[in-house]
């Protein structure tokens, strides 16, 4: 579900970040550092897409971040990570939602 994100970090702020990227040293893993407060939540699927796929799908898809629970402070983070996947019933639904050209 989270695809290329599984190996973000999350951290309040990009300082943080850079000192942890320093205390990494030369790491050869990869690891993206996603600072809290820099979150935009601007490209994640707009409500007319949402109430589109509802009607696309008879309500066999919904988007993952309607799923789950979390505290508040970090719906930001939520929405980045959660806020454009849809999880679906079936295969034939999910397809539907790949099919779906906004």
């Amino acid at each position: 579900m989270l695809g290329g994100r599984i190996k973000n970090v999350l951290v309040e702020s990009k300082d943080i970040a850079s000192q942890l990227l320093k205390s990494l040293g030369n790491s050869s893993e990869r690891i993206t550092f996603v600072p809290l407060r820099e979150i935009d939540t601007n490209n994640c699927v707009n409500k007319e897409h949402i109430a589109h796929i509802d009607r696309l799908t008879e309500g066999g898809a919904k988007l993952a971040i309607d799923l789950i629970d979390y505290d508040p402070k970090f719906e930001k983070a939520m929405m980045f990570f959660f806020g454009n996947t849809f999880v679906c019933d079936t295969t034939e639904i999910a397809l539907r939602v790949i099919k779906y050209k906004p």
